[in-house]
């Protein structure tokens, strides 16, 4: 599975400048994190979002790699607007576009305040961009979420200026080699690969702050795809045999990996044994044969609401719906099978 960043457009004025960005380790992780994690779906999904951009002024990072881990307050703003984001999808690709502009929050790293006067930053030269979920400092918090992409800006005039609007856009492409298959028209796509999930599936009612109906909470949630099962199969969208995870299989991370320890590609020698009916020849024995794919199941899973108007409860909820990755399998025996998140 590969990230790309395909275009980070920075829109001033009349002037535009487009360039590529660096995808940091931070952000793959988050893609191998969400995939395995049904219960923290609220959370670790809005993680792949990149909703906010951050600015750094006047003195450029140094020796920046996709290793760094580069926190929200090392730039000098962090800027939040309603992002606007298009979201396209087919059996093996996800691509991904936002817009930032018309800021109305802008975290001020320097002064650890907020604000929402763009002006103030006017004659100020771009060093650099980040991008990340929040840019909300995390300095108080327990857990860390590091920045997921930086762009050097350092070579190039770019200066905040008066009487230019500024506009950016960013464009991700995610990608898959599997093989797709699903169970169900409503999920046409690898769910996992997409920072906003499918639409909607289980439909949610209002919740009403009484029996009037004037006051009340709606609710729509993506749904997300979260490994079920790993197994072995001479078809794509079939399973011959299956071993659930967490029952049958544990699946191991590491940063950007995981694992899949424990696969045997060999058809049982129960099922290639004659009948006791049939004695072929004594010199003749059944040869152990393999399986042509390993299918990863990934079942849809959607934050459901119910409560009260004061107190909403948030159910992570199995939708039914499931879809298929195949990948092709030429090794027999043992298999130690990684699912990585690669740049593209």
């Amino acid at each position: 599975m590969r990230i790309r960043n395909d275009l980070i457009r920075i829109e001033l004025g009349n002037k535009k400048f487009d360039f590529q960005n660096l995808i940091l380790n931070e952000y793959l992780k988050r893609f191998a994190q969400a995939q395995i994690d049904e219960q923290g779906i609220g959370q670790t999904q809005l993680l792949k979002q990149l909703k906010c951009c951050l600015f750094k002024f006047d003195v450029p990072f140094e020796n920046i790699t996709e290793n760094s881990v580069i926190h929200n307050q090392d730039f000098n703003i962090g800027l939040v607007s309603n992002t606007q984001y298009s979201q396209e999808m087919n059996n093996n690709q996800v691509t991904i576009e936002y817009q930032y502009n018309n800021f109305d929050l802008i975290y001020d790293y320097i002064s650890g305040t907020t604000n929402d006067d763009l002006t103030q930053y006017y004659g100020r030269k771009i060093t650099a961009i980040g991008f990340n979920s929040s840019a909300e400092s995390d300095e108080s918090y327990e857990t860390k979420f590091p920045v997921c992409a930086i762009l050097d800006t350092s070579n190039y005039e770019i200066y905040l200026q008066e009487n230019q609007e500024l506009v950016i856009t960013r464009r991700d492409i995610i990608s898959s080699d599997a093989e797709f298959y699903s169970n169900s028209s409503f999920v046409n796509a690898p769910a996992h690969l997409a920072p906003y999930g499918t639409p909607q599936i289980i439909f949610q009612p209002n919740i009403y702050e009484d029996d009037s109906h004037t006051t009340w909470k709606s609710f729509y949630d993506n749904g997300y795809g979260i490994i079920y099962s790993v197994g072995l199969s001479n078809y794509k969208d079939y399973i011959n045999e299956e071993l659930i995870v967490g029952t049958d299989l544990t699946l191991n991370i590491t940063d950007n990996e995981i694992t899949i320890e424990g696969l045997e590609n060999i058809l049982s020698n129960k099922k290639l044994l004659p009948d006791n009916n049939i004695y072929p020849d004594s010199d003749l024995y059944p040869i152990k044969t393999n399986y042509k794919y390993l299918v990863v199941k990934y079942k849809v899973w959607q934050n459901v609401h119910s409560g009260t108007y004061e107190n909403v409860i948030s159910t992570p909820t199995d939708t039914g719906l499931c879809y298929y990755q195949a990948i092709p399998l030429s090794q027999v025996g043992n298999l130690n099978l990684k699912i990585k998140y690669e740049r593209g």
